[in-house]
Order: structure tokens, then sequence, then C-alpha cells
């Protein structure tokens, strides 16, 4: 523990402290001893109208107890053969980031569900392409986090 005269004196160690730990980060330098790396996010984390996609998982919190009532869910679903489950809510009530930003990375570590040890997974809209929703799920299932 430190002790300080007054205010000033702890403001002005504060900056010092900051300005170097800031100066070290800019010009690269690993973090010190004792010192978490910091893990940069370089896009906006409001995603206002949109929902969080699954590379925005270090950003999504909130809804921790309904991610781990749906991961034990879809457990429970596995264990009994039929690892499925449907979300449902309102417009807007943030279903598509719940699971895209909360379940799926769970979801990518191995043993998390059962015996898996690999999990693929591909999102689509049925009018993220032209023609058909079957044209949709098709170009989905060809995307580098789905079929290998």
């Amino acid at each position: 523990m430190r002790e300080f005269a007054d205010v000033t004196a702890f403001e002005e160690l504060l900056e010092a402290n900051l300005r170097a730990l800031l100066l070290r980060r800019l010009e690269g330098e690993a973090p010190a001893a004792g010192e978490m790396a910091p893990k940069l996010w370089h896009e906006s984390p409001f995603r206002v109208l949109s929902s969080f996609e699954p590379k925005h998982a270090p950003i999504f919190f909130g809804r921790t107890r309904a991610r781990n009532q749906l991961r034990e869910l879809l457990a429970r679903q596995a264990a009994r053969g039929t690892a499925f489950v449907l979300v449902l809510g309102t417009s807007g009530s943030g279903k598509s980031s719940l699971v895209k930003a909360g379940l799926l990375p769970d979801l990518m570590l191995p043993g998390l569900v059962g015996r898996v040890a690999l999990c693929r997974y591909a999102v689509f809209r049925p009018g993220d392409a032209p023609g058909s929703p079957l044209a949709s799920l098709a170009n989905a299932m060809l995307a580098e986090t789905a079929l290998p």
C-alpha cells in the first residue's frame, strides 16, 4: 500500500505512470512483469441495430445468464442425441447477438458439449444471396467457418 500527502501527489504519479505505460505500448514493447497485455479493439463496440458477430465476442457482455442457460440446454439436448435449441424472442431483443457472439465462441472450446472436439458453423439469412433461400444456405455452407 502506498500513501500520498494529498490528492495532487496521487494524480501526478498516476499521470506519470499512465504516460509511461502508453508510451511503452505505442513503441511496441512487451508488457512489464505484472502488467496485463491489452486486448485492442479497432472498431466501435457500439453495433447500433446490427447484431454482434462471433468476432465481437471479446466485447459482448451483459447476457451471461442467458448465455449459460443456452449452453447448458444445448449440452442436455446433445446428451439426449438431439443437439438442437430454438432461440425465440421479439425483434431486436438480441437473439442473434446472443447466439453469434455469446454461444458460438463458447462452442469453439473443445469439449464444451459432450465429447465434441471441433465445432464448425454457418450463419445465414434467407435473403443474403440473390435468388432463393437455398442459395443463401449454400453460400453459408461454403464459408471458411462451415464445411472444411
